[in-house]
C-alpha cells in the first residue's frame, strides 16, 4: 500500500536528519571538552622558558634557566637526554624537521646544535653580541635562524665539511685513512704525514 512506502521514506529522511543534527551537536560540544594534564615534566632546577614537540610528536624538548635543555618522552613523561654545555640560561630549543637535531639559544650569546638522540653538542654558533633569544631550523633543515638582543637576526647554513687525510705509522705498513668513508692501503715508507685539505 502507498502509506507504507510513505512511512518508510519518512523514517529514512528523519534518520538522516537526526544523524546530521547529532553530528553537529557533538562537534559543537566537543569544542568545549576540557583539557586535562597528562604528564608533569619534572627535572629542571629553574624556570622553563620553552617547550616544543618533535615533528613526530613522540618527544618534547624544553629549555630552562638551569643552563640545560632536556628531551622527554611525550607518551610517558620520562626524561631521555639532558643537553649540557651552555654557559647561561637557555631561552629556546627546537627540533630539526627530521627530529635528529636540536638547536638551542642561550643568554651566553651562542646557539648550539645537538644530536637529539645522545645529547652530544655538534656545533656552537658564535657571532651575536647579545643574548640569543630564539633559534630554529628552516623547513629543509639546512639552515638555522637566530634572533638576538643585539638587534640582529642571523641565518646560518651548513658548510661543506673539511676532509681529513691521515697517514699513520704502523710496524709493517702505512695506513692511509680517509674519514668518511675510510680507506686503508699499504705504503712502504718510514715517515708520518698528516695533511688537511679543504
Amino acid at each position: 500500500p502507498w502509506w507504507r512506502r510513505f512511512r518508510l521514506r519518512f523514517s529514512l529522511r528523519s534518520l538522516i536528519l537526526f544523524m546530521l543534527l547529532l553530528s553537529a551537536a557533538l562537534a559543537l560540544w566537543g569544542s568545549w571538552f576540557p583539557w586535562r594534564v597528562e604528564h608533569v615534566l619534572r627535572g629542571h632546577e629553574d624556570e622553563v622558558y620553552s617547550a616544543v614537540f618533535s615533528p613526530d610528536g613522540r618527544r618534547i624538548v624544553t629549555a630552562s634557566g638551569d643552563n640545560t635543555a632536556r628531551v622527554w618522552d611525550s607518551e610517558t613523561g620520562r626524561a631521555l637526554v639532558v643537553l649540557k654545555g651552555h654557559g647561561s640560561w637557555l631561552s629556546s630549543a627546537d627540533f630539526s624537521p627530521g627530529g635528529r637535531r636540536i638547536v638551542t639559544a642561550s643568554e651566553d650569546g651562542t646557539a648550539r646544535v645537538w644530536d637529539a638522540e645522545i645529547g652530544r653538542a655538534l656545533r656552537v654558533l658564535k657571532g651575536h653580541r647579545g643574548i640569543v633569544r630564539s633559534a630554529s631550523f628552516s623547513p629543509d633543515g639546512r639552515r638555522i635562524v637566530t634572533a638576538s638582543a643585539d638587534g640582529t637576526a642571523r641565518v646560518w647554513r651548513r658548510v661543506r665539511p673539511e676532509w681529513w687525510y691521515g697517514v699513520f705509522w704502523l710496524p709493517q705498513f702505512w695506513a692511509v685513512a680517509l674519514l668518511a668513508p675510510v680507506f686503508l692501503w699499504s705504503l712502504r715508507r718510514d715517515y708520518i704525514m698528516l695533511m688537511r685539505t679543504q
